[in-house]
């Protein structure tokens, strides 16, 4: 299994000898997996490792007691640790967020801001084939173009995500092998989660009654649609350069001569210069480019 993710991890470069990795742990089986891999592999990449706890403030004891796991384990491993504790409730009604976006966005914030702090250069995430296949069916049914079904990245950025490369199975497995418990977020259970619903009941229901593989081909989509989307991103740089530039602070399109190019090019295109002009894609819709 460990030679898996060292193959995952040299094929999109995702660590350098000599890096400093921030990891998002959260005591549950994904990312004590992350975090327990990154150990074992210090001898190979030599790299330096800084642990990151972040509390939600929503599951009381139980989340408390994760905080106190991960500590623990660190401490045995002799990492480096930090633990922040958020009250997601209070800043998803201040946002205007779902208790899910609040929590997301809290956590990166603490990553980058810690990773500022230590001198890191990575931020290591826990996410697995079962996120990505999640992700791309829940942005498919809210109507995603290319990116939105390019699902999770690998990479992006300074985050990696070591572990994309394996389903649940291998890390349950691998947990086992080397004797290493794990946290049970209790709230995983619960369908009031709009991804809570895909994981736990539309994922098994296409298991049973599609395909048993259903969850692993999704994955493979979404891994495929990497590679497209990242073909037409070199396209729309391309036909920028040709038909798009900037006059001050209007951005200009030669609309005439663009719409001779194939449509799903053109309307990447507009939408690059959208977010261009406006700064975010926020709000920007398929009936609003056509």
């Amino acid at each position: 299994m460990l030679q898996k993710v060292i193959t995952y991890i040299n094929e999109y470069e995702m660590i350098q000898r000599g890096d400093k990795i921030i990891i998002g742990v959260s005591g549950g089986a994904d990312s004590m997996c992350l975090l327990f891999m990154l150990w074992q592999l210090q001898s190979q990449y030599d790299h330096t490792l800084h642990v990151v706890h972040v509390e939600h403030g929503l599951r009381g004891e139980s989340a408390l007691e994760d905080c106190r796991y991960v500590e623990e384990f660190c401490g045995k491993l002799g990492i480096s640790y930090r633990s922040f504790h958020v009250d997601v409730d209070k800043l998803a009604k201040e946002e205007k967020l779902s208790v899910e976006e609040a929590g997301r966005k809290v956590r990166y914030e603490l990553f980058y801001q810690e990773c500022a702090r230590v001198g890191g250069n990575k931020i290591a995430v826990a996410h697995n084939k079962k996120d990505c296949a999640e992700t791309f069916l829940w942005n498919v049914v809210r109507g995603a173009g290319t990116k939105g079904m390019a699902s999770i990245q690998p990479v992006r950025d300074t985050i990696i995500r070591p572990i994309l490369c394996l389903d649940r199975k291998d890390i349950e497995g691998y947990l086992a092998e080397h004797h290493i418990e794990y946290r049970t977020d209790e709230s995983n259970y619960s369908n009031a989660y709009t991804r809570n619903k895909i994981r736990n009941v539309i994922f098994p229901y296409m298991e049973q009654e599609l395909n048993g593989q259903a969850i692993s081909h999704l994955a493979e989509a979404a891994m495929h649609m990497q590679q497209i989307h990242a073909y037409i991103s070199r396209q729309v740089e391309i036909l920028w350069k040709q038909y798009g530039s900037l006059s001050g602070e209007e951005t200009v399109v030669a609309v005439t001569d663009i719409l001779a190019e194939p449509e799903f090019l053109v309307k990447e295109v507009l939408l690059y210069a959208y977010q261009i002009t406006a700064g975010s894609k926020k709000n920007l819709t398929a009936v609003h480019l056509q």
